[in-house]
């Protein structure tokens, strides 16, 4: 559900650690309890498609919010701050609209406060765990990778192999200090969390081919999980 209107977005986040929401699905739909300019308990469709946040008419009018005309039925107002738990971003602009999309909503007793989208999201890294049905939003600085990962006993620094546990699936099967992995299992890799994700969907008894670079020789290592 996309709201048709651009808006230069002023969103600074507050906090700097990363926040686990719990969600609901209503026929695929996600569904978020948000605090809007300190009213708390409101339904959102978290939509990391919607270009903009949107509230409704509704929303806007309990809150005290107002808008000014933008065209197409729609207004243009801003939020002083939007939370998630304790995840808050202040100065957001929003869009006063009842999208059409989300009237099935309403229809079957879902009575949504609005759509969270870019203006809130962009403001952070989002993993979707739909199994524990949890948002986990975190600032992109501490977001960022590791560029160390621990495989299977052995300790890479990016593609590098650093250092080698006595003992472990990685030294039984041949894998050296200083050996640089450029592939596993056929896929090209540059970095360390890309070994690591490889390693970590395959299952127990499975076995990874790591094409190395040893000196000046390539070499395939073969480890089993």
């Amino acid at each position: 559900m996309r709201a048709a209107l651009l808006l230069f977005l002023v969103a600074v986040p507050q906090e700097k650690k990363s926040h686990d929401i719990p969600f609901e699905l209503n026929n695929h739909i996600i569904l978020v309890k948000a605090e809007i300019n300190g009213k708390a308990d409101l339904l959102f469709i978290f939509d990391t498609g919607a270009s903009e946040t949107v509230i409704t008419p509704e929303t806007a009018k309990a809150l005290g919010i107002k808008g000014t005309p933008a065209g197409g039925g729609m207004e243009a107002g801003k939020a002083d701050v939007v939370k998630l738990g304790d995840a808050a971003v202040k100065n957001i602009q929003v869009v006063i609209w009842d999208p059409p999309q989300a009237q099935p909503l309403k229809q079957v007793g879902v009575n949504y406060a609005g759509i969270l989208g870019y203006s809130f999201i962009s403001e952070w890294l989002v993993t979707l765990d739909y199994k524990k049905k949890i948002i986990r939003l975190a600032p992109h600085d501490e977001a960022t990778p590791s560029k160390e990962a621990i495989v299977l006993g052995a300790k890479f620094d990016g593609t590098k192999v650093v250092e080698i546990e006595k003992g472990s699936k990685a030294e039984k099967a041949g894998l050296k200090k200083d050996d640089d992995v450029y592939k596993v299992n056929g896929l090209s890799v540059d970095k360390a969390s890309e070994i690591a994700k490889i390693a970590e969907i395959a299952k127990a008894g499975d076995e990874l081919k790591l094409s190395v670079n040893r000196g000046k020789e390539k070499k395939e290592v073969k480890v089993v999980k």
